[in-house]
């Protein structure tokens, strides 16, 4: 599409304007289009070390923005994932019973 690639530029501009005023420099990103959502993985560096940066754009446009160390994600990945598999394999009833805030408290409370 037409429109798509021209924002696709001026997001790639405004981000790249942005990293050079806070001193920062990117070393890698990744788009992902995941359902109505763009997820966006940058991996990057400032005089305080390397970190990761993952945005989270919304089809309304709404924005959310999570920080790194990098030092700290392949620990946050270990835990994601095992979250994940644990959610995975709950029995429906427990959901049922319990509600869904209920099992992901009791699982980072642990």
């Amino acid at each position: 599409m037409e429109g798509t690639s021209g924002r696709s530029d001026f997001d790639s501009t405004f981000k790249a304007q942005a990293g050079a005023q806070q001193g920062e420099q990117e070393l890698a990103t990744k788009m992902l289009q995941i359902q109505s959502k763009r997820f966006y993985l940058d991996v990057k560096q400032n005089r305080r070390g390397r970190f990761i940066k993952v945005a989270e754009i919304g089809a309304d446009g709404r924005r959310s923005q999570v920080y790194l160390a990098l030092s700290t994600a392949a620990e946050f990945r270990d835990h994601l994932s095992t979250f994940s598999d644990y959610y995975a394999s709950l029995d429906k009833k427990v959901e049922l019973v319990f509600g869904v805030d209920y099992i992901k408290i009791a699982i980072l409370s642990h």
